[in-house]
């Protein structure tokens, strides 16, 4: 009960309230696993790496199998970027539970991170068919085949993901990138605008902002604009139809990870 209790503070972002009950419940039960990680959690969420540390550790060393501390514990890695390191925690926890595209998602992310993109891909491609609603599994995937220059590749996976996490800004915004890279600005100004469109933070809105003033200033765009021009003076029609829309809370199955909101920097802009 009182762990429920805590995972309920814990979404409303109340993290110390969820701590005090998440204490509540080992002091009812020192050997409690689940009570372990899930402090674990929230000390990793406030970045108290070294107690989120402790608390994953003790978790283990009630239950040695217990897989949500082993992510847990690659998270921190992770993001302290040590990612060799993350991944052997990763495929520690996919040895206990290798049904779980969580777990097998962040294997082909930690893969990515090293440069290994041919087994990160077929990492993430399996995290796709364990569960095809997984948005960070093809978020990523997208991410490792634009960096591979698989533009269309990227696309296709951005465009799947849009109809799995619509209301996501930073899914358009990397599409605006993408149709950028392969020239196609018109596709990557109508992109730019839909995530701008969608509600997104400050810092967010100022980036899409900026990518559209950008576009807008560039030679393609001028050239484009003044062929409207000479078609306008020329009477032809040049009404058509809008762009269509692309055609084509990571659950998991680990208890309450931290949060992994899409990132905007996920594909890279050309050089």
């Amino acid at each position: 009960t009182w762990c429920v209790l805590g995972n309920f503070l814990s979404l409303q972002q109340e993290h110390e309230a969820a701590l005090k009950l998440f204490e509540r419940a080992l002091q009812l039960d020192p050997s409690f696993t689940y009570a372990y990680t899930l402090s674990g959690h929230e000390y990793s969420a406030s970045e108290d790496f070294d107690k989120a540390l402790a608390c994953y550790r003790n978790a283990l060393r009630f239950d040695s199998r217990h897989y949500n501390a082993m992510y847990g514990i690659g998270q921190i890695h992770f993001r302290q970027e040590k990612y060799d390191v993350a991944l052997c925690h990763f495929r520690s926890a996919a040895a206990v539970n290798p049904r779980s595209s969580v777990l097998t998602c962040y294997i082909g992310m930690a893969l990515a991170k090293q440069g290994i993109y041919d087994k990160a891909l077929a990492k993430l491609q399996e995290a796709i068919v364990q569960d095809p609603r997984n948005p960070l599994a093809r978020y990523e995937k997208s991410a490792v085949l634009a960096a591979i220059d698989d533009l269309p590749g990227s696309l296709s996976e951005l465009q799947a993901l849009s109809q799995i996490a619509p209301g996501e800004s930073s899914v358009y915004f990397q599409m605006g990138k993408l149709f950028k890279r392969l020239g196609d600005l018109r596709a990557a100004q109508q992109q730019f605008e839909l995530a701008l469109s969608i509600q997104a933070s400050s810092a967010d809105a100022a980036m899409i902002k900026t990518a559209i003033e950008k576009l807008s200033w560039s030679p393609a765009v001028i050239s484009d604009v003044l062929t409207k021009c000479v078609q306008v003076n020329s009477g032809m029609d040049i009404t058509s139809a809008p762009l269509p829309l692309p055609a084509l809370r990571l659950d998991g199955d680990v208890l309450h990870p931290p949060a992994q909101p899409l990132r905007f920097d996920n594909v890279a802009e050309s050089p």
